[in-house]
């Protein structure tokens, strides 16, 4: 009983040190792989020079910061939406701006009570706590509209609600020759994936940029835990990116010259992320704003240019995690080639171990339902693996303890004689 009690007592001291040595040392910034730092001039397409610069990405404005007097659900129920059904998520995307701006965690609760509210993670413009993705196009060159965020989008496909059964299909039309085609499917999890393909029916050339922005206004709740990180997200050239909210304020904006990668906005449980196509260039960009005395916050990548020939097309494939950050769902992802996904969860220095330990008490607790016999049944297996080793230990405890009259007698015998004494104490350790 003893044993087991020193075996606990031993995990719970290790916890402790690995808490504080993370609060004492935190982990540096990754400097071993530099990422390129792209401009911060985004509104141009050329400098001085004559070197490329990205498009930019819609502007944050007065309007995204207004809270209107209606609560989340009236704002969602005055809109024309499509809704999203699904076992995890429930939620809707406007056919305004094709605005993905309500995701409602169904697995997942404010409190432990059963009767509490489910998470809300994504809420539209007008609510309390406005956040939100936007996918779209800048026009490089050529003339032309493409779909702003004011923009109404016409529902082509006819089976209803977004689900795993089936994909939403939207449709722009512009006044000038130029259109585009959306479609958006759900993988049963966290993720939506966005394929758009834009329709170039004029008579001349045009150039047209991808991006993907994630709009967050107000600062949230943070649970200021230190190993937790909350704020901006992401992976640049397989390097991971963690800057706090306070950080872009006083840093000015961050952005990253990259191919693939993904940039998001992470809470302690949840977060969402942005994820550009993994094979393309893309310009990633971390953004503050204060306006109205409302701080907002922007994660966002514009891609490469595409060029449209007249009566052409082109394409481009978006993807969008918004949930529980989950770890079979995150591994899973970065296995299918989201560069570095698993990375959005720290593990911290010791990731070696606690990783590992984690995953061995998901799997206990799915047996029994209990994290509290999950963690007791750990221990018990835990002690076994060690067990030859604490044997062995025990037994040469035994033998010590068997030696201790003959230790005694040697002391009282020569204890005028240090020399002496080292002599016979290691005689009578290798007689036995």
């Amino acid at each position: 009983m003893n044993d087991n009690k020193n075996l606990v007592l031993a995990v719970v001291l290790s916890v402790l040190i690995l808490v504080g040595w993370q609060i004492a040392f935190p982990p540096p910034e990754p400097v071993d792989q530099p990422v390129e730092q792209a401009t911060t001039q985004q509104s141009a397409r050329q400098d001085a020079s004559g070197d490329r610069l990205a498009p930019s990405t819609p502007d944050i404005s007065v309007s995204d910061l207004v809270r209107d007097a209606k609560s989340r659900e009236e704002i969602v129920a005055g809109d024309e939406r499509v809704n999203i059904n699904e076992e995890l998520v429930r939620g809707s995307i406007s056919l305004k701006g094709a605005a993905i701006d309500d995701i409602v965690l169904t697995q997942y609760r404010e409190t432990i009570e059963k009767d509490s509210d489910n998470i809300v993670l994504l809420s539209p413009k007008g609510s309390e706590m406005p956040f939100f993705a936007r996918f779209g196009w800048s026009l490089v060159a050529g003339k032309g509209s493409l779909p702003g965020a004011n923009d109404m989008w016409q529902q082509t496909s006819s089976c209803g609600d977004l689900s795993a059964e089936c994909d939403l299909a939207l449709l722009w039309n512009g006044p000038d020759g130029l259109s585009v085609k959306r479609t958006i499917s759900t993988d049963k999890t966290y993720m939506l994936t966005i394929q758009d393909e834009v329709i170039n029916q004029t008579d001349t050339t045009l150039s047209v940029a991808p991006y993907g922005l994630l709009r967050r206004v107000g600062l949230p709740q943070l649970e200021n835990f230190y190993i937790a990180h909350e704020g901006f997200i992401g992976v640049a050239n397989e390097v991971l990116e963690e800057v706090d909210y306070d950080d872009v304020y006083e840093d000015g904006d961050q952005s990253f010259s990259a191919t693939g990668g993904w940039v998001g906005i992470t809470d302690k449980y949840w977060m969402a992320t942005l994820i550009p196509d993994q094979s393309s260039k893309n310009i990633t960009k971390m953004r503050a704003d204060r306006q109205a005395n409302i701080a907002t916050f922007q994660a966002e990548y514009v891609g490469e240019d595409l060029q449209i020939p007249a009566g052409g097309s082109t394409s481009y494939t978006h993807r969008l995690f918004a949930g529980a950050k989950v770890v079979g769902f995150i591994d899973g992802y970065a296995e299918e080639g989201i560069q570095r996904f698993d990375l959005s969860i720290d593990w911290g220095w010791f990731f070696f171990l606690t990783k590992p330990m984690f995953l061995a008490l998901d799997i206990l607790f799915k047996f029994v339902g209990n994290f509290g016999v999950a963690i007791l049944i750990l221990t018990v297996l835990i002690k076994a693996v060690f067990f030859p080793l604490a044997n062995t230990s025990y037994k040469a405890m035994s033998k010590m303890k068997a030696l201790t009259p003959e230790m005694t007698k040697i002391r009282e015998r020569y204890k005028d004689d240090r020399e002496k004494l080292q002599k016979e104490t290691m005689a009578l350790y290798k007689k036995e």
